[in-house]
């Protein structure tokens, strides 16, 4: 995905963008002012290898989980470029279900969730889900889950 992504909304999953089984894919344009209900910018489910160099900001989970980013099930994405201004119920910038060795070299800052996991919300039964040396400050309630 080559374009900028913004102004849009779904009503379930992936505001601004929705990828299913998707592999080796890279977003390079940024993706912002979108919502749904999941994953307000992007949500990828069964997606592997896929690399979010674009910067994902100013997106919303409505009622749930994934303000900027929703991962499920999904493995070896990274994101390199900035994830920032999102808000959600938990993951204010990325929510990360079930889905290991999920990179970051990139930043994650100022996203907000009203549960927690402000910059990053992984759920404990995978301990793996979150490497890298990117950023992650200034998230509220907190920067990790």
């Amino acid at each position: 995905m080559l374009n900028n992504v913004y102004g849009n909304y779904a009503t379930n999953n992936g505001g601004g963008s929705y990828l299913n089984n998707s592999i080796n894919t890279t977003i390079i344009g940024s993706v912002y002012g979108n919502s749904a209900q999941f994953g307000g910018g992007l949500e990828l489910v069964y997606s592997s290898y896929n690399i979010i160099s674009g910067n994902v900001y100013s997106n919303t989970a409505i009622t749930y989980d994934g303000g900027g980013i929703s991962l499920w099930v999904s493995t070896y994405n990274t994101i390199s470029g900035s994830v920032y201004g999102n808000s959600a119920t938990n993951g204010g910038g990325v929510f990360l279900r079930n889905s290991d060795y999920f990179t970051n070299i990139g930043w994650i800052t100022n996203n907000h969730a009203n549960t927690t996991g402000g910059g990053v919300y992984t759920n404990t039964s995978h301990p793996n889900s979150y490497l890298g040396v990117g950023r992650v400050i200034n998230n509220i309630p907190n920067n990790f889950n």
